[in-house]
């Protein structure tokens, strides 16, 4: 009887390591499993871009617009075509028809079309990486829906330096995830003061231009195309000439144009599309 209750335990012993393993085998297969499988977070937010940049061209202007579109968008896109010049606009989300018009028109009439983020929210887009790339892939989808075009270039909010953001280590970082991504971003060198509650005369927003842009070689000039900024396409319309005077060529921002940037970004390891 003593001999047949040992075999009993032993087999018993047997089945417990055996049932046990198995149990291990099963949990590391679906932790696996599960690693391989997770998918990249917003996988279509990756872009083919390159750090070879163009050499610059002597005596050239870029236009940029943020904020956009507004009331105001289709009189400068007016001027715009009347004086053949090419911009740069850094919208934010819109869904109405008016403004998915004015998408498709900057995009029709040879303009850049760049993300400025949908909500324009400082302290919601800058409180994680994770809530600006939501941010992100909502103006992109949008954008994508609405024309076509999947944007490579893109302006922050404030710019890649400001005292806005809640943290500067969390806009580190989000620096650092859109560069691996292969997204440009691009600051500027020249203002033109249409960012505040005064509306301030065409002339005036002109003379910071043209003041701002002496003795540079290359000029991305700040505007912006929120609804306060109606005097912007007139002072627009005076930068153009009177640089033009000057012998400056214009042109639009493209990811082969070399970024003027506050802040720099790690080194970039772009991933296509």
């Amino acid at each position: 009887m003593f001999y047949v209750v040992r075999i009993y335990r032993r087999c018993l012993f047997v089945a417990i390591a055996v049932l046990a393993g198995v149990l291990i085998l099963n949990q590391a297969f679906f932790q696996t499993t599960a690693t391989v499988s997770q998918p990249v977070e917003y996988p279509n937010l990756y872009v083919q871009t390159t750090t070879e940049f163009e050499p610059d061209v002597p005596k050239t202007v870029y236009l940029t617009y943020d904020d956009g579109p507004s009331k105001n968008t289709g009189a400068l896109l007016d001027i715009l075509k009347e004086e053949q010049v090419p911009a740069t606009f850094f919208v934010v989300g819109k869904e109405d028809d008016t403004s998915l018009a004015l998408y498709q028109r900057m995009v029709q009439e040879g303009h850049t079309l760049g993300v400025h983020t949908y909500s324009h929210l400082y302290r919601e887009i800058y409180r994680s990486v994770e809530d600006y790339l939501a941010d992100f892939n909502r103006i992109e989808t949008l954008l994508y829906d609405t024309t076509g075009i999947h944007p490579q270039i893109f302006r922050f909010p404030g710019g890649s330096v400001n005292a806005i953001a809640p943290s500067k280590a969390v806009l580190s970082q989000i620096i650092g995830e859109m560069t691996e991504r292969g997204y440009i971003y691009y600051d500027w060198n020249v203002v033109s003061g249409d960012d505040t509650a005064t509306v301030y005369p065409a002339e005036t927003l002109a003379q910071n231009v043209l003041e701002g842009s002496k003795n540079k070689d290359t000029v991305v000039v700040l505007f912006h195309d929120a609804p306060l900024c109606k005097t912007t396409p007139e002072a627009t319309r005076m930068v153009i000439r009177a640089l033009k005077e000057q012998g400056y060529r214009f042109d639009r921002l493209t990811p082969s144009v070399k970024p003027i940037q506050f802040a720099k970004p790690p080194q970039q390891n772009s991933t296509g599309r």
